[in-house]
C-alpha cells in the first residue's frame, strides 16, 4: 500500500482551502456577510452575519438563516461528491479544489438570491 503522507497532505490542503476561502472573502458582494474564517489544518469554520439579533454578528443586509441556505445549496450541488467516499485518508488537490468551488457557488447564489 502506498504510503499517503498524511500530514504533508493536510498541510498543503490547509493551505489551498484557506486561500480559497480568503478569495471568497475577498469578493465584495461577499465580504460584508462572512465574519470569519478560522480553524486549523482542515477543521475550518465559517462564520456568517445574521439580519436578526444585535451585536457585532447583525448585518441586516445579511441573507436570512444564511447558514442554513448556504448548507443546503451546498449539499445539493454536492451530492454526488458525498457519495464517491472512498476508503482513503487524504483529499486530493482536485477534490478539494472541487469542493471549494461547490461551497463558493452556494454562498454566492444564496447572497444573490436575498
Amino acid at each position: 500500500m502506498k504510503e499517503e503522507n498524511i500530514l504533508e497532505n493536510v498541510n498543503a490542503r490547509s493551505k489551498e482551502l484557506f486561500e480559497a476561502l480568503d478569495a471568497l472573502r475577498a469578493n465584495p458582494k461577499i465580504a460584508p456577510v462572512v465574519l470569519d474564517v478560522r480553524g486549523q489544518g482542515l477543521m475550518v469554520a465559517v462564520e456568517f452575519a445574521s439580519p436578526v439579533g444585535t451585536g457585532p454578528f447583525r448585518d441586516a443586509s445579511a441573507p436570512a438563516k444564511l447558514a442554513s441556505c448556504v448548507a443546503q445549496k451546498r449539499m445539493e450541488k454536492a451530492y454526488s461528491m458525498l457519495i464517491r467516499r472512498r476508503a482513503r485518508t487524504s483529499i486530493s488537490q482536485a477534490d478539494l479544489a472541487k469542493g471549494c468551488a461547490v461551497f463558493a457557488e452556494a454562498v454566492e447564489e444564496v447572497v444573490k438570491e436575498g
